[in-house]
């Protein structure tokens, strides 16, 4: 138990900082541009080894950057009604709670540390109101796992391109250093204001309106993800 715990503590924070694998490949991507040609037999031998290591942990990703669109419009509906009810029920807590949420199509799941389902009804009658004014900037997140997703297989597949041009083409150190400038700042733009436009549009559908709450289950717990209580929302709206 404790052991899965520690598992998940991991993961989780995989998910939900990015950055920290990010960096890693593209310090491996930054030394094979400066000493690959030179160090050849070396990087020869430990390159397929570590891009199957970075390709182990991108390929869902990867699956998911491709199949973001074709996610199902009530999924999408959710995902923001999620997203609003985890805000406000932040904002009636504290920022430090941890709380998260999955979404589905029948509604959505949320986790944490929560006192009553009492409290996610105000937190989702709070975002009702909140959405009837047109307003949608709380319901955007950085720490969304469909965002995050999203950047981290977009950031794999810039930086192999990058280590690819590295690998094929004699650049100048100038055209290295600026190939992987260009590298960070594309990271650093989709993490944040771009990040946010492509969850918006991707995972997203705000054509919705006259959300209402079907009924709050307590439910078991699924996998390492979830946090204790869970509750199941169940939703509907019009359309």
């Amino acid at each position: 138990m404790i052991k899965d715990k520690q598992i998940a503590k991991l993961l989780i924070k995989y998910v939900y900082n990015p950055t920290l694998v990010f960096f890693l490949y593209f310090s491996f991507v930054t030394l094979f541009g400066f000493y690959g040609k030179t160090l050849l037999l070396l990087f020869g031998i430990i390159f397929p080894w570590l891009f199957i290591f970075f390709l182990f942990f991108y390929t869902p990703l990867l699956q998911f950057l491709f199949k973001a669109h074709k996610m199902p419009r009530d999924t999408k509906i959710n995902h923001v009604l999620e997203h609003g009810t985890i805000y406000f029920l932040k904002k009636s807590y504290s920022k430090k709670h941890k709380i998260g949420g999955h979404s589905l199509p029948e509604g959505f799941r949320i986790y944490g540390e929560i006192d009553s389902k009492n409290d996610i009804k105000k937190a989702f009658d709070h975002l009702e109101t909140y959405l009837e004014k047109g307003k949608t900037a709380a319901v955007l997140s950085r720490f969304c796992g469909s965002s995050t997703h999203i950047l981290e297989g977009f950031s794999f597949v810039i930086l192999t391109i990058t280590l690819l041009v590295f690998g094929f083409c004699d650049l100048t150190i100038d055209t290295i250093r600026l190939f992987l400038a260009l590298n960070i700042v594309i990271y650093f733009l989709f993490r944040f204001p771009i990040g946010n436009y492509f969850q918006k549009k991707c995972v997203m559908y705000f054509n919705f309106s006259d959300p209402k709450i079907n009924s709050i289950k307590k439910v078991t717990k699924k996998g390492l993800w979830e946090r204790s209580p869970v509750y199941f929302v169940k939703t509907d709206y019009v359309v």
